[in-house]
C-alpha cells in the first residue's frame, strides 16, 4: 500500500455493551435519536412552556381529548390533581376535590380515559373522575362500592379495570384485578351480588410467586389486556359466561418492577424488566436490549431509583423514550433518557435531559397575540411559527424540568457527540490519518480522532477540528486502532449524522 486512500467509517448502532474493537456499532451516541437505519439526528432541547411550577414533583401525567377534539393535560402530585385546558394560560389549574389527596410514599397517579371522562387513581384515595377536557374539579367515583386501586385502564369491550386493589368485598389484594359493569365505568356492583353477575362485573386474584401487580397494557391484538407483575406477565381474554375473563400466564420469568416503564405503540408493549428491555406483543416477550444497552444501563442507573424509570412512546416519531436517574443524579431526578427506534431496532442516549418525568402531552394552539402568554416575543421565539407547540390538539413529547415546570422537546438541536466504530485501517500495521471529512447533512460538524496502539489501552482523542470550506478536517494522527468522534454545538442544523471519511496511509510498523 502506497500513498493515501479514503475510507468511509460509519456511525453504527449504539452498542455500548459490546467490545469496542470488532464492534460494527458505536459505543458513544449521545444527544441524538435514531432517524433511519443508517443515520442519527440531533435531539431537540427541552423548553419550558409553563410560567409557573407545580407545588411539588409530578407523580403521574396524562393527556386526553374530548369528542370535539378539545385537548387537556393532567398531572397528579402527592396532594393535588391539576388540569390544563386553556392556551391563554400555559399553567396547570388545581382541579383537586375539596381536601385534596394523600398519595402514599412510593406511589403515584394512574390515569385513563373512558366514555368522555378521565379517571385517576393512586391506591389510597377513592377513584377520581372528571369530564374530559372540561377543566372541571375532580370528584369521587359515583359508585360508593368502587374499589381503590394503584393502576387503572379502560379495556374492550367496555370495562374500567383496576389492579392492586382494595375492594369493599374482597379487601386488600396486591395481585387482584377488579372490573366494572360492562359498558358502565361508573358502576361497580358488590362482588358476587346478583347485580354484579348480571353486569359481568367481578374480580380475580392472580395468585402465585410472581410478585405484586405492576400495570396494564390494554387492548392488544391477542388479548384484552396484558397484566404485568413484578416477575410475570399474564394476559386476560374476554370470554363472557361465568368466568367473564380467562387470565393466562404468558411470561413466568420476567415482569417489571418499574410500572411507568410500560409504554405501548399499537399492539406492542415495551418495558424494563430486571433482565433488561423487552417488547411484548401479547404472546411473548422479545429482548430488544440484550447485547446492546442492558449492561450499560444497569451499570449507569442508580439502583435506588430503578423502580422510577418512566417511559413515553412518541406517536409522531415512533420512538420510545425512557428517563432514568443515572450516574451523577441529584436525589433521584432523571438525568438520562434512553431512546429506542422499534422499526430499526436502534438505540441512542440523551445525557442532558429534563430532570423530571416524561409523558405524551397535547398542545392547545395560540395566536401571534398569545405568544406573550408563553413568555416569548417574536424575536425570542425558540421554535418556528408552524411548530406543533403553537397549533392545537397535537400530541407532543412532554415532561417536567427539575423545577417542576411543564415543557416540550421543541428547542434548538442539542449539542451532540457520536463516535464511528473503531477500525484497524491497515491490517497488521498502524495507520496514519491526515484528513477527516464528517459525513453529516444539514450543517457542518467537527471531528476528533481517537487512537490506541493496544486493545488494553484507552483511546486518546486529539483536539476536535472544525470543517473547512472544503468540508475537511485536516488532522495528523497515527495508531493501530482508530475511530472518529463527531460533534456539533447547541443550535446546530444537522439533519443526518452518518459517519466520517478518513484519508490514511501506512504508519510506522509497530
Amino acid at each position: 500500500m502506497s500513498g493515501f486512500v479514503d475510507k468511509f467509517i460509519r456511525c453504527g448502532d449504539y452498542l455500548p455493551d459490546q467490545a469496542d474493537f470488532g464492534n460494527a456499532g458505536s459505543s458513544v451516541v449521545e444527544n441524538v435519536v435514531p432517524r433511519t437505519a443508517a443515520s442519527y439526528s440531533p435531539m431537540p432541547s427541552f423548553l419550558t412552556s409553563a410560567t409557573s411550577a407545580l407545588a411539588s414533583a409530578p407523580l403521574g401525567s396524562f393527556s386526553a381529548a374530548d369528542a370535539s377534539g378539545n385537548p387537556a393535560n393532567y398531572v397528579g402530585t402527592s396532594a393535588k390533581l391539576y388540569t390544563m385546558t386553556n392556551a391563554s394560560n400555559p399553567n396547570f389549574a388545581d382541579t383537586s376535590k375539596v381536601g385534596g389527596y394523600t398519595v402514599a410514599g412510593g406511589s403515584f397517579w394512574s390515569f385513563t380515559e373512558a366514555l368522555g371522562n378521565v379517571y385517576a387513581t393512586n391506591g389510597t384515595d377513592t377513584i377520581q373522575k372528571a369530564a374530559t377536557a372540561s377543566g372541571a374539579t375532580f370528584a369521587d367515583h359515583p359508585d360508593t362500592n368502587a374499589p381503590k386501586g394503584r393502576y387503572v385502564a379502560f379495556i374492550q369491550p367496555g370495562f374500567l379495570i383496576l389492579g392492586d386493589i382494595n375492594d369493599p368485598t374482597v379487601g386488600i389484594q396486591p395481585q387482584g384485578i377488579r372490573w366494572s359493569a360492562l359498558g358502565s365505568p361508573d358502576s361497580f356492583p358488590l362482588v358476587g351480588s346478583n347485580a354484579a353477575i348480571a353486569a359481568n362485573s367481578d374480580w380475580q386474584a392472580v395468585t402465585g410467586p410472581h410478585g405484586r401487580f405492576r400495570g396494564f397494557a390494554p387492548n392488544l391484538a391477542s388479548c384484552n389486556a396484558a397484566l404485568f407483575f413484578e416477575q410475570a406477565i399474564f394476559r386476560m381474554i374476554f370470554t363472557g359466561g361465568a368466568t367473564i375473563f380467562d387470565i393466562q400466564p404468558v411470561e413466568k420469568l420476567r415482569g417489571t418492577q418499574a410500572p411507568n416503564s410500560i409504554i405501548q405503540i399499537g399492539q406492542t408493549a415495551y418495558f424494563l424488566s430486571p433482565n433488561g428491555f423487552f417488547a411484548f406483543d401479547g404472546t411473548e416477550a422479545l429482548p430488544i436490549g440484550e447485547g446492546k444497552v442492558n449492561k450499560t444501563f444497569f451499570a449507569d442507573a442508580d439502583p435506588n431509583y430503578i423502580t422510577l424509570v418512566e417511559g413515553a412512546a412518541d406517536p409522531i416519531s415512533g420512538l420510545c423514550f425512557w428517563s432514568y436517574a443515572g450516574t451523577g443524579n441529584t436525589s433521584g431526578q432523571p438525568n438520562r433518557i434512553l431512546v429506542y427506534h422499534p422499526l430499526t431496532n436502534r438505540w441512542a442516549i440523551i445525557k442532558s435531559s429534563t430532570g423530571g418525568s416524561l409523558f405524551i402531552g397535547r398542545t392547545f394552539g395560540t395566536t401571534l397575540d398569545g405568544i406573550d402568554a408563553l413568555g416569548y416575543t417574536l424575536d425570542s421565539l425558540p421554535f418556528s411559527l408552524d411548530s406543533s407547540v403553537l397549533t392545537g390538539g397535537n400530541l407532543i413529547l412532554s415532561g417536567f424540568d427539575a423545577n417542576n415546570k411543564l415543557g416540550h422537546f421543541t428547542g434548538s438541536n442539542m449539542a451532540f457527540t457520536v463516535d464511528t466504530s473503531e477500525t484497524q485501517l491497515v491490517p497488521g500495521r498502524c495507520a496514519r490519518i491526515n484528513n477527516t471529512r464528517p459525513i453529516v447533512e444539514g450543517d457542518v460538524a467537527s471531528a476528533a480522532i481517537g487512537s490506541r496502539y493496544t486493545l488494553a489501552s484507552t483511546p486518546v482523542f486529539d483536539a476536535a477540528v472544525a470543517q473547512n470550506s472544503f468540508g475537511l478536517c485536516p488532522q495528523r494522527n497515527e495508531g493501530r486502532y482508530q475511530r472518529v468522534r463527531l460533534t456539533a454545538p447547541l443550535g446546530n442544523l444537522v439533519t443526518h449524522v452518518l459517519g466520517a471519511e478518513v484519508s490514511f496511509g501506512v504508519g510506522a510498523k509497530r
